[in-house]
């Protein structure tokens, strides 16, 4: 899978890691919520296509 799926999302390093801010994103820690949401949504898709069989 590539990732491993953890019951919090921190196990990922790429999710967590904060952008440098700039005018499109002045606050990095912002985004790094957004890729964690991101991660949280995606990874529940998936495992809802697997159950679904």
């Amino acid at each position: 899978m590539g990732i491993l799926i953890c019951s919090d999302f921190l196990c990922c390093g790429n999710v967590l890691k904060e952008p440098p801010a700039n005018e499109i994103n002045p606050d990095p820690a912002a985004v790094a919520i957004r890729q964690i949401e991101g991660l949280r949504a995606r990874t529940a898709q998936f495992l809802g296509r697997v159950q679904a069989g």
